[in-house]
């Protein structure tokens, strides 16, 4: 019989045993100038994501931002409110018990009304809208005017801030989100700058032993030139380092067995 080198079988042995649960990337940064040639509720573009869906508003909407609010590209996703609001949904092909989130914001907006920001939700949006924007809402984080303008807030099981001690308002901010919606726990990372994330907190969810199955994006902050600008929305896939290491691992031990 031929005989597998041990490198190799360490190799396979690891890739066997890798976990699976996350075997897609959800990925969007709106470049794709075919389906976001002007963008419009039902736009689908990126990876493993669903379409871009209303959820609720009046007199508000959704645009590509292609002027120097955009985040990175040549466009970013902007959400304009009027007088009226707008808030809208994703749902994600895949859904996650455990993972990380990220997503690039400029708060373009004077803060002075109400909420604007991001949420993660436990349940699938429908072609009708699924609901508001709080629907099933697991985690929300955003800017909110009774926190000023150097917070983001963060509303869970709880409500936590992430000071910055400087106004952000108009600044890129990046945010991730590592979550486990199994334990109902979550830790938030967030920065002034593309992929920045020297902040953090971390607490607990609206919920536990669930999945994210969809991502909702808000602006509740009304009047004239108040807008969200989104970007780089992602759910990455965990490093296949993770496999190597223990790959590895049964090579090191492998090797210290005796002949």
């Amino acid at each position: 019989m031929k005989r597998i080198p041990i490198l190799a079988f360490a190799a396979m042995t690891a890739l066997a045993l890798a976990p699976t649960s996350h075997a897609v990337i959800a990925f969007d940064d709106f470049e794709d100038d075919v389906i976001y040639a002007s963008v419009n509720y039902g736009d689908n573009g990126g990876t493993n994501f669903g379409p871009l869906t209303y959820l609720e508003g009046i007199n508000g909407g959704i645009f590509g931002e292609t002027g120097g609010a955009r985040i990175e590209g040549d466009r970013s996703l902007g959400i304009f409110s009027s007088t009226g609001d707008q808030a809208l949904g994703r749902n994600l092909t895949t859904s996650y018990t455990t993972g990380r989130y990220e997503v690039d914001l400029r708060f373009n907006l004077d803060n002075g009304d109400a909420f604007s920001g991001v949420n993660l939700k436990s349940a699938n949006l429908t072609a009708s809208g699924g609901g508001a924007f709080g629907t099933n809402e697991l985690l929300a984080i955003g800017m909110l005017p009774a926190a000023g303008n150097q917070t983001l807030r963060l509303f869970g099981s709880s409500n936590l801030s992430i000071g910055f001690g400087t106004d952000i308002r108009g600044s890129i901010i990046a945010l991730r989100v590592d979550f486990n919606a199994v334990a109902g726990t979550y830790t938030a990372y967030a920065g002034i700058g593309l992929g920045n994330y020297t902040l953090s907190t971390n607490g607990s969810l609206k919920a536990n032993s669930t999945q994210v199955r969809s991502l909702g994006f808000a602006n509740f902050n009304t009047g004239t030139d108040q807008n969200l600008i989104v970007d780089n929305v992602t759910i990455p896939e965990p490093s296949v380092g993770i496999a190597l290491v223990g790959g590895f691992g049964l090579l090191a031990l492998l090797r210290r067995r005796p002949a």
